[in-house]
């Protein structure tokens, strides 16, 4: 063969050695792979000062003040208002404070009242006003949301927005007395005389009357009632006693005149 047709054949041989010892990255880790190196996580020696191990976060961890807020959240409270004024019934929401009537514009009171001795003041609030045991008010004037007696109111006009509460030691004259609702107290008994007409009425204790409601009784366990009772509604308890004649009927609607 001319030395000229050699050279070319050596200069491709030079070519192809230098290609076979030149290997692409993809080749590499390949090869790696195949010889099993790499494959072993890497081994550190421990540490002499170890941190204590992390544990794992709750939503009370990051704030344990809102978990605890949370728990004990409650809705604000409602109270069911009447106004002393007007009689325009309302509702207020949050703490009993110092309020206004939205239909007579009137300012009310709504603070709560105690009466343990003698008394000679009359007295206005949207709260309750807690005549106690040996307590005597004389020939005062008592408005009030609520009423609680246990002592001698006998020689006061009283006007109570919503719930009477006749407690034993009561002395009163319940011609006197303007109400809505009615509760006997526990561990006390009532006779009256002429009839007791009111909208709801609740025995805890011991009733003889001849009752005329325009709302419901419901009768506590150990209460019992006797007499007559005219109502929209009953509720016994258990170990209630009930001994009166009854005239449970619907309540009244009013229905649009014809036009």
């Amino acid at each position: 063969m001319p030395d000229a047709a050699k050279r070319p054949l050596a200069d491709m041989a030079k070519r192809n050695i230098h290609k076979t010892q030149v290997i692409d990255g993809f080749s590499s880790l390949q090869a790696v792979k195949r010889s099993g190196k790499g494959t072993q996580e890497a081994k550190f020696r421990e540490s002499s000062s170890r941190l204590p191990d992390r544990k794992p976060e709750t939503p009370s961890d990051k704030n344990p003040l809102a978990a605890k807020r949370i728990g004990s959240t409650a809705m604000p409270a409602k109270h069911h208002l009447t106004c002393y004024e007007c009689g325009f019934e309302f509702v207020l929401t949050g703490r009993l404070e110092d309020t206004y009537c939205a239909k007579c514009r009137k300012t009310l009171k709504a603070g709560h009242h105690t009466i343990s001795g003698e008394w000679t003041v009359d007295l206005k609030t949207l709260g309750t006003i807690d005549v106690r045991p040996s307590a005597r008010a004389d020939g005062v004037a008592l408005v009030c949301g609520n009423l609680v007696i246990a002592g001698d109111v006998s020689t006061c006009d009283i006007t109570v927005c919503r719930t009477a509460t006749f407690c034993e030691g009561a002395i009163f004259d319940l011609d006197r007395i303007q109400f809505c609702d009615v509760e006997i107290g526990e561990n006390y008994s009532l006779s009256l005389d002429h009839d007791l007409a009111c909208r709801h009425l609740n025995v805890k204790g011991h009733l003889q009357a001849n009752a005329t409601l325009s709302g419901r009784m419901s009768v506590a366990c150990g209460a019992a009632f006797k007499g007559t009772l005219s109502a929209i509604g009953l509720t016994m308890e258990d170990g209630a006693s009930l001994c009166a004649d009854l005239n449970l009927h619907t309540p009244k609607q009013n229905h649009p005149a014809p036009s």
